[in-house]
């Protein structure tokens, strides 16, 4: 991951975050270090965590102050906005579209630190997603993927199950059997980027290149990578992405 889409990242995180309750604004706190644990060394990890903290500190200064009114408190928040489309303005300037993807997935990842996702997280989200140029469509499916299940998606076309039942039921969705997984590994198709999101739902112990896969975080499928666990044979990139670009061919 570059500096541009790490820092896009620490201001979106900061500006996200509910500061006003002592509580949610340290939850906040905790997962952005396990983000960032799970990518980098000590030393990055301490010095992007410092970073999240002076911009939660710049975006949200007045937060805390019981004495300043509702009025002042609503031109901050509508402040930050402009601040989050800028920081989007920047984004598109500097990235390509694949990128801009992976930051709305850490983003709608990241609003559940506190196991919620409240009407003003989703309008953020909402707000950047269109920023980024990213399609309607997509962005919904990505939402519904990401909050729930393939059941959730409504583009079926784009969504490949893999699991240990042998007779599967959806016609509607593309499906692979895998041999004692207990659980499914779920894969959504964005296609005009190609790119593959994926989540588990089980209790497997799984791994994403020699990474172990959290139940239930949605994650980029990167190209030329493997899931692996013990009990079960690898599933490939190459083997999913075919399986999309055959649906593609005969549309």
């Amino acid at each position: 991951m570059n500096e541009s889409i790490l820092t896009a990242l620490m201001n979106l995180f900061a500006i996200i975050t509910d500061y006003s309750n002592a509580e949610s604004t340290q939850l906040a706190k905790e997962q952005v270090r396990k983000y960032l644990r799970t990518k980098f060394s000590k030393d990055l990890v301490e010095k992007y965590l410092q970073l999240f903290d002076q911009y939660l500190e710049g975006y949200h200064k007045f937060d805390k102050k019981t004495e300043v009114n509702v009025i002042i408190l609503r031109k901050r928040h509508a402040s930050n906005q402009m601040k989050a489309l800028r920081i989007c303005e920047q984004i598109n300037s500097e990235l390509e579209q694949e990128p801009k993807i992976l930051i709305l997935l850490e983003l709608m990842e990241f609003v559940r630190y506190d196991l919620t996702v409240t009407k003003e997280e989703q309008n953020y989200i909402s707000l950047i997603a269109r920023n980024l140029n990213i399609s309607q469509v997509e962005f919904e499916n990505l939402r519904s993927f990401v909050y729930g299940t393939h059941s959730d998606v409504s583009d079926k076309d784009n969504l490949i199950v893999v699991n240990g039942q042998e007779d599967f039921e959806e016609e509607a969705v593309k499906h692979v059997f895998l041999k004692r997984l207990y659980g499914s590994l779920e894969f959504l198709h964005l296609p005009s980027t190609n790119t593959i999101i994926f989540h588990y739902l089980g209790k497997e112990n799984l791994y994403l290149n020699g990474h172990a896969i959290d139940p239930v975080k949605a994650y980029l499928l990167p190209v030329g990578s493997v899931i692996k666990s013990t009990r079960t044979a690898p599933v490939y990139y190459s083997v999913i992405a075919g399986l999309f670009h055959q649906s593609l061919s005969k549309e």
